[in-house]
């Protein structure tokens, strides 16, 4: 009998331990935690609720599946910066097809300088078309936002540069820097130019008969004043510095002519209302002081100005 119950202590213990390894085998496959059988032994590392171990440490991932997480966000942020290069070079490539081909027309094109440069035309002929083709390629990557906002900024680029080229001042043969002392000379000469030719007009309206005169009321009016605008515009005590030493007398005499033309005109249609024998000899004094500047004196002053100018980028150029 003490056989029989040592051999049924020793089942009972064999398949108290089998059921024990059972169920410690479900506890590592479920993330509920059971209580051991009596007799069984605990796992050091067994997997509880909210994924947390039995040392409070989170459950480690198998090393593949660690390694295929790694190389995906790899990808990821490799995307992200091929996007963002796109997107950069959408933006900026159209602005650099413009720029190669605004250098082509001032450097190689006769536009600017008046002559031919076959080694800029030939190499910023050469650039536009790669750029050109390159385009495509270069901005497939970008969105339809970046490549209409790089497209548009291209325009503005042509634009301007367009706009550059027809309003640059050139001087020997020289582009001049915009708000140099040259190119505001040049560009007040030009205006200076325009006067002359504006007081030269006007000043023949004092040389019509009576008749003529009579019903141009009106233009007359309006001649006068020009005259005093030009004088208010060109009044060396208002104007600042000017850019080159020689313009300051064509600022002094433009301002003579127009101010003793203003007076000729009012005397002139205040003698056709009123006629006067001191009234007509001084609007007549006046006007042929204004003959005089605007024939011999300001001509001379603005040729003056003129070989300021050339000296000047002649002189920069060395």
């Amino acid at each position: 009998m003490r056989k029989a119950k040592k051999l049924a202590s020793a089942r009972q213990q064999a398949w108290d331990e089998i059921r024990a390894q059972q169920e410690i085998d479900r506890v590592g496959t479920h993330p509920r935690t059971a209580t051991p059988l009596p007799g069984a032994r605990r796992p050091p590392l067994i997997t509880a609720q909210n994924g947390i171990d039995a040392h409070g440490d989170a459950p480690r991932l198998p090393a593949d599946e660690v390694t295929g997480k790694q190389s995906e966000s790899a990808r990821d942020s490799a995307a992200r910066t091929r996007s963002g290069l796109y997107t950069i070079v959408s933006l900026v490539h159209p602005a650099v097809v413009a720029f190669t081909f605004v250098l082509l027309l001032v450097a190689g094109t006769p536009l600017v300088d008046g002559t031919w440069s076959l080694p800029w035309f030939a190499g910023s002929t050469v650039g536009t078309l790669v750029l050109l083709a390159l385009h495509p390629r270069a901005t497939r990557g970008a969105g339809t936002g970046p490549q209409v906002t790089g497209l548009a900024l291209g325009v503005v680029v042509l634009l301007a540069g367009v706009a550059g080229i027809v309003g640059q001042n050139v001087v020997e043969g020289r582009a001049q820097l915009r708000g140099s002392d040259v190119d505001r000379a040049v560009e007040e000469y030009h205006e200076l130019r325009h006067t002359l030719e504006i007081l030269t007009e006007n000043q023949g309206l004092l040389t019509l008969p009576p008749e003529q005169a009579i019903p141009l009321g009106a233009v007359y009016a309006e001649a006068k004043q020009q005259a005093i605008a030009i004088g208010q515009l060109w009044n060396p005590a208002t104007k600042p510095v000017p850019p080159l030493p020689p313009l300051a007398d064509a600022y002094e005499l433009v301002n003579i002519a127009a101010a003793q033309q203003a007076a000729a005109l009012e005397g002139f249609v205040a003698n056709l209302e009123n006629p006067e024998p001191a009234r007509e000899a001084a609007y007549i004094e006046r006007g042929i002081a204004v003959d005089a500047l605007l024939q011999n004196g300001i001509p001379r002053a603005l040729d003056a100005v003129d070989a300021a100018i050339r000296a000047a980028v002649v002189e920069g150029g060395q």
